[in-house]
């Protein structure tokens, strides 16, 4: 099982991988040095979850520390923010980022992209990219 969605609004989406509707589905997830903390963290998990293919460049790194909470300290009177969370994926991704399975130059136009689709997605399964 697979839970995508915000959990204080109380909405969840269920997604499970082996559901009728997303059998055979073929997914390409576009991402590049720009894409960071909720960006890698949805496509982290739309690659986990139902498998789709990181296709793009090596996202930003900037996942692995999150929920940043400001601090006062009241003798100085300065703001920091420190994190509140931590995000362990197993090996160390921040300001490394994730892989992908296939690169592609962020200008390519998103046209050509849904043309080529399945030669994409062909060529991005046969170079997994495991974090």
């Amino acid at each position: 099982m697979f839970y995508l969605g915000p959990e204080r609004s109380g909405v969840r989406w269920l997604l499970d991988p082996a559901a009728p509707e997303l059998a055979g589905l073929a997914m390409l997830v576009l991402v590049d040095g720009q894409t960071k903390s909720s960006g890698e963290s949805a496509a982290w998990m739309l690659q986990q979850g139902i498998g789709g293919l990181l296709i793009g460049g090596r996202t930003a790194g900037m996942i692995e520390y999150g929920n940043i909470t400001p601090y006062l300290l009241p003798a100085s009177g300065l703001h920091v923010g420190l994190t509140t969370k931590h995000n362990d994926f197993g090996v160390a991704v921040e300001l490394v980022g994730f892989p992908v399975h296939a690169e592609l130059d962020p200008r390519t136009p998103l046209s050509f992209v849904t043309r080529a689709f399945d030669r994409i997605h062909a060529d991005a399964l046969a170079r997994p990219a495991n974090i």
